[in-house]
């Protein structure tokens, strides 16, 4: 073989290389089944999904991020007819362990509509959670703040299947109607 032809072979292979590591690391799977604490006692994922499900983590003292970002969402859901309502739940999930009780997630949720569900346990459940989505959250001791500390948090929810699969993401700095509309593609 002439070295055109090989290299054209070397950079043919290694471009097909390139594209299987890329799509291997591209297409990680996000979600999966979970339990944490409600205000009824133990909630599972699995028990009760809906065809779409939409996870917010966030925590209850939020000054500002949270609950504008559920009060967007909670105007995107008065958007929905209540057939298509019917399929989609919002899950709030308090990544404040240390200070959200499971009544303190589900008054929260409940707070921006009856219908939501709030949810938190113990770090370590918490973490379990968070880790299953492209999210995290930082707790800094803050003497400056109110509360002596802030979490910062995703600000965006997460798109799940029924299955518990994560399908799509949306950020909570988008309109409510755009949040309606992106909501609808998965009904």
């Amino acid at each position: 073989m002439n070295k055109k032809v090989k290299a054209g072979i070397f950079v043919l292979c290694f471009a097909v290389m390139v594209l299987l590591i890329w799509k291997r690391f591209d297409s990680v799977a996000y979600g999966g089944n979970f339990s944490l604490h409600s205000k009824e006692g133990v909630w599972t994922f699995s028990d009760s999904p809906k065809k779409l499900n939409l996870i917010y983590f966030g925590f209850t003292k939020c000054g500002d991020v949270c609950p504008v970002s559920m009060s967007k969402m909670a105007s995107a859901f008065k958007q929905l007819t209540p057939e298509e309502r019917a399929h989609v739940q919002l899950i709030f999930v308090s990544v404040d362990a240390k200070h959200d009780t499971p009544k303190d997630a589900s008054r929260f949720a409940k707070t921006f509509n009856d219908e939501f569900i709030g949810v938190t346990g113990h770090k370590a459940e918490i973490d379990s959670v968070i880790n299953k989505f492209p999210a995290g959250y930082v707790i800094e001791q803050k003497k400056e703040s109110h509360l002596g500390y802030i979490i910062i948090h995703p600000d965006k929810f997460f798109f799940v299947d029924a299955e518990g699969k994560m399908i799509d993401e949306i950020s909570a700095q988008k309109e409510p109607d755009e949040m309606a509309d992106a909501i609808r593609t998965y009904l």
